[in-house]
């Protein structure tokens, strides 16, 4: 039975970047190459994290980032609201 979200997510807000680090990536399609995981809190205090591919932002001036970096985040906040509050059978 679906029960749609008691909330919906937040059109614009803000949330706290925690730590941003750089890794080398675990997809094996992507060998030799780096991710950088994105550690962020939301208004709720919950935290979360998100994967962006090193290259998308390498070479980027700081406001150009943090524009990736908002995109990501808003799509991962919608993606996540699509299943808040859903009950399934077990």
């Amino acid at each position: 039975m679906y029960v749609p979200p008691v909330t919906p997510p937040p059109a614009a807000g803000k949330v706290r970047i925690i730590t941003r680090v750089k890794f080398p990536s675990p997809d094996p399609g992507r060998l030799g190459r780096y991710d950088e995981v994105i550690t962020y809190m939301t208004a709720d205090a919950r935290t979360w994290m998100i994967t962006i591919p090193a290259e998308l932002l390498e070479g980027k001036v700081e406001p150009e980032q943090e524009r990736i970096i908002a995109e990501r985040i808003r799509a991962d906040i919608h993606a996540r609201a699509a299943w808040e509050g859903r009950e399934i059978s077990i």
